[in-house]
């Protein structure tokens, strides 16, 4: 499995499809902190979405890098077709993990928070990114070439992103059906009215905290067992 995943990665930079994700990636970092001090915790809420449209574009990304050619090529040296997709998904998932740590330690050393973050307030921040990396990544899989047509997959990502990153149920909160769909969407703003409403309180880790956790990792492999069943079946029409 090291292997391929070293081979996925590799074969994934060589084929410069990171440029758009990484370009939104610098971009967003550039925008959100060009001022300072900055709300601790709803600046919390603001970067996880902006991590989370960030996995989900470098999953679909890393995903579509192989042509179908190479594909086959990959899957016949792999002879385990759920080895080769996981393999897939994780390579998106260790690819992200510096970018959790770059934007922890981005506005750290640029001074734009108005205190310093304690080690448990830095846990929360990278527990929060590699969690809505985690949906990112699962969202993104799903809405590829390797399960819809490339049109179909593009455009639907675009409207999946949109649907789950934007808070409809605030943006629309008169519609009153729109408030139970929206819990049934991967929890990206679970926390946010709790993060927004701390300033420079301490988040603490209660039974809200807990069901963002594990709704967060059951959502992943809920889409990851789809992505992994959906490819399968594709692949061998």
């Amino acid at each position: 499995m090291s292997a391929l995943i070293k081979f996925n990665i590799a074969y994934y930079i060589n084929s410069a499809k990171y440029l758009i994700p990484l370009l939104f990636f610098g971009g967003f970092l550039v925008v959100n902190f060009q001022t300072a001090p900055i709300d601790i915790w709803g600046n919390l809420h603001l970067t996880s979405i902006a991590i989370f449209v960030f996995a989900s574009m470098v999953s679909a990304t890393l995903i579509a890098s192989e042509d179908k050619t190479q594909l086959y090529i990959t899957l016949l040296h792999t002879k385990n077709e759920t080895k080769y997709h996981l393999s897939k998904i994780l390579s998106a998932k260790i690819t992200l993990v510096l970018f959790y740590f770059i934007t922890v330690v981005f506005p750290i050393i640029g001074g734009h928070f108005p205190r310093q973050l304690t080690l448990p307030e830095i846990a929360v921040y990278l527990i929060v990114y590699f969690l809505v990396g985690l949906l990112g990544v699962a969202l993104g899989v799903i809405f590829t070439d390797r399960i819809f047509p490339r049109e179909v997959a593009f455009l639907g990502h675009i409207i999946a992103i949109v649907i789950v990153a934007v808070p409809l149920h605030v943006v629309f909160s008169d519609i009153g059906f729109l408030t139970y769909v929206y819990y049934l969407l991967p929890p990206i703003h679970f926390l946010a009215d709790e993060m927004h409403n701390l300033g420079e309180g301490t988040l603490v880790m209660d039974g809200n905290f807990i069901i963002f956790v594990v709704s967060s990792i059951i959502y992943s492999i809920a889409l990851t067992i789809i992505y992994c069943v959906a490819t399968s079946t594709r692949i061998k029409r």
